[in-house]
């Protein structure tokens, strides 16, 4: 823009599924959003929404591959979450 370079995250410009938030954090953080969310009366995690976002995570991680040529440095950070993107089966249904 004529003032410089504006950015914001996909997440603050709209209202998203909480399932985002919470791809990566375990099942111990999945259960404490339920607790809190049961406790507030609020909606609770869809199991088969947090599978498709997580699965979008780890296909965003595995996409940063392409740029390793350039930042060699990323093999040993990507290498934990690349190991439980293998580990991890297919989703072959919603």
């Amino acid at each position: 823009t004529p003032d410089g370079e504006l950015w914001s995250d996909f997440e603050l410009v709209t209202l998203g599924a909480i399932e985002s938030d919470l791809a990566m954090v375990g099942p111990e953080g999945v259960a404490a959003y339920d607790a809190a969310a049961a406790a507030l009366g609020l909606r609770m995690v869809d199991d088969r929404v947090l599978r498709m976002t997580q699965a979008a995570g780890r296909l965003a991680m595995v996409a940063v591959l392409a740029m390793a040529p350039e930042l060699p440095m990323l093999l040993d950070g990507l290498a934990p979450s690349l190991d439980t993107w293998r580990a991890t089966p297919p989703i072959t249904e919603v």
